[in-house]
């Protein structure tokens, strides 16, 4: 008895059994942005869909994707399996991902869902869309299929321009940044179950390098996801450890705009939970341990790059390697000198790097105006995970992450604080300051003055003298104020500065809740002001209209007449009416003007025609963004 029930609690106590399924999108092409074309997007979609084919049944991996001629000869059984990246496509991808994880679910089973995608996007009115083969898919259209699949976990990886944007929207007023804080709170109350690893970069370029015949960011998710981030070996690789192990793979890249900025979270806001569970890997299985740093890259029968790795010295990496690799890989390992060492996979399921045969291969080419080169440089392990972890948590990073700002941004927002600082720079080194300044003087002088005079001759009412003196002294105050740099001069200093240091993403997002800041303060003080010339027009139509019943007929006819225009102008002009609303001061205009989304649509650009006078003529002009 006390057996079975033993037997019992252990079989209640037993995990249910797991089950995943994958859509993997790559769109080279630029239908709506008319960008270049990228050239690896479908290298990167068939890489990705023979990584999950090791952790799935390959007929729960949907690919999405038009193959070049070159990518189909290189990977002619994916190519074969591959569908277009259309909007309808996409669309009955996903919702056979619902079905599918509907399915799983019902029957009991631990299910997990992934949606990748490589291409272009963008951001419009600010939701991130991503662009496919003949249109876009809207962050809507994306979260709304997210929202169906009943999986316990979605793991969304895009690799795009503004791809954060996508799935956490830009704050309302159309914002040019978002923090990771912010990005949390929205995807906990919006998509608790959603894990969301992306590429932040909001510059109009996805990078690739021909190396590695992939973007750069999802050549280090796709290395990471072999097991060489599983920093703690626990056979998981979690969301923190991706982006740790991204982050140190691209620490030593001098060029800013190769480093692509990563936002990891996991489902429910847990950056530990797993994005892959490497004992559920198929594939073949290659342990690397060694007592120095071990620098591998790991290639197919046809030399194609599929995964790079710099594990810290001691580290135990093994490494999952896709199904399709099982039987021609090699595995190059570099030396601290340049010197590689390549060492032959030839079938087997398991195997150890230092039982494999191997072959010197000299030093590695490397071009010095490649920025890339240096990717990889760093070791990474457990002493690089809690280096990163130390940087990133509460406190331990001095310039907080600002995510959706791009270099244009830091032009524009250059221009716009240089413009009110250099006016107000202009009118305190003009003669205004002096003007000002003896113009005070001058008052409060002929207050001092006058108070004499009226005392010589007996006069007991100082108000004439109170005003002048009051007078003079606001003039005064406001020429030595005038004579310090203004707030729009401070601001541009202190932008500059930040700029100077690196800290161009700080300065920008400071900058803009600046203008903000100026915005809102002038609007509630242009709103005070209009409630009092209103308040003070009404109470004067009140007190006109209460005269007339006090006098004459025939004087009364006026004030009723005067009383009923004031009360009527001051109930019409109160700011509770639409058509009472404050003028656009200049803070205002700028905000405006710096906040402006370029207005996107799936049609395309939309020309705009203008006619221009010119002399003896006209001309006939057109203008959009092509």
């Amino acid at each position: 008895m006390l057996l079975s029930l033993l037997l019992a609690a252990s079989v209640s106590a037993a995990p249910a059994p797991s089950e995943s399924f994958a859509v993997v999108i790559g769109n080279n092409v630029s239908p709506v942005l008319a960008r270049r074309s990228l050239q690896y997007a479908d290298d990167d979609a068939v890489k990705y869909f023979e990584v999950f084919k090791g952790f799935m049944p390959v007929d729960h991996v949907r690919l999405l994707t038009r193959p070049d001629a070159d990518t189909a000869r290189l990977f002619p059984a994916a190519a074969a399996l591959a569908s277009a990246p259309t909007r309808a496509a996409v669309d009955e991808a996903l919702a056979e991902l619902a079905r599918a994880t509907k399915a799983a679910r019902g029957g009991g089973k631990h299910t997990q869902a992934y949606v990748v995608f490589a291409g272009h996007g963008d951001v419009d009115q600010g939701r991130g869309f991503l662009e496919l083969e003949d249109g876009v898919l809207s962050g809507d259209a994306l979260e709304t299929a997210l929202e169906r699949l009943e999986a316990d976990e979605v793991h969304v990886i895009l690799d795009s321009c503004n791809s954060f944007f996508v799935l956490s929207p830009r704050k309302p007023g159309g914002r040019h940044f978002a923090t990771p804080k912010d990005a949390a709170l929205h995807l906990s109350e919006r998509l608790p179950n959603v894990g969301l690893l992306v590429s932040t970069s909001a510059e109009a370029e996805v990078y690739e390098w021909s190396q590695f015949q992939s973007g750069i960011f999802s050549h280090a998710v796709r290395s990471a996801l072999t097991g060489a981030a599983d920093a703690d070996g626990d056979g998981r690789v979690s969301y923190a450890e991706i982006a740790a192990f991204i982050d140190t793979a691209t620490r030593s890249v001098a060029n800013p705009n190769f480093r692509p900025q990563i936002f990891a979270r996991g489902p429910r806001g847990d950056d530990s939970s797993a994005l892959v569970d490497l004992d559920a890997h198929t594939g073949p299985l290659v342990d690397a341990d060694a007592p120095d740093p071990l620098r591998l890259t790991v290639r197919d029968a046809q030399g194609v790059r599929w995964f790079d790795l710099h594990a810290e010295a001691g580290l135990r990496t093994r490494l999952r390697l896709p199904p399709s690799l099982q039987d021609a890989a090699s595995l190059e390992r570099t030396g601290a000198g340049g010197e590689v060492r390549r060492f032959e996979l030839r079938g087997g399921a398991h195997a150890s790097l230092s039982d494999l045969a191997s072959s010197a291969e000299g030093a590695v080419p490397r071009g010095v105006a490649d920025s890339l080169s240096a990717l990889y440089q760093t070791p990474y392990g457990p002493a690089a995970f809690a280096e990163w972890k130390a940087r990133t948590t509460a406190g331990g990073e001095q310039e907080p992450a600002y995510i959706g700002l791009s270099k244009t941004d830091l032009d524009r927002m250059h221009i716009l604080l240089s413009q009110p600082a250099s006016r107000d720079r202009a009118a305190r080194r003009s003669g205004r300051t002096i003007l000002m300044l003896s113009g005070g003087i001058g008052l409060v002088g002929a207050g001092i003055g006058a108070a004499q005079v009226w005392q010589s001759h007996g006069t007991a009412d100082w108000a004439g003298p109170a005003i002048f003196g009051a007078m003079g002294l606001a003039f005064i105050t406001t020429g030595l104020l005038a004579t310090g740099p203004s707030e729009w001069e401070s601001e541009a200093l202190a932008f500059d500065e930040a700029v100077a240091q690196g800290h161009w993403q700080g300065a920008v997002a400071r900058a803009d809740l600046f203008i903000e800041r100026r915005a809102q303060s002038n609007l509630a003080g242009m709103r005070a002001v209009q409630w009092m010339g209103s308040l003070v027009s009404v109470a004067a139509g009140a007190t006109y209209l209460g005269l007339a019943f006090l006098m004459p007929s025939v004087e009364s006819g006026m004030f009723q007449i005067a009383g009923g225009i004031l009360l009527a102008t001051g109930l019409a002009t109160l700011p509770v009416w639409p058509w009472a609303a404050p003028a656009i001061s200049p803070e205002d205009d700028l905000l405006n003007v710096w906040r402006e989304e370029r207005k996107l649509t799936t049609n395309g650009p939309r020309p705009t025609i203008g006619l221009v006078p010119l002399p003896g003529g006209a001309a006939l002009t057109v203008a959009s963004t092509f």
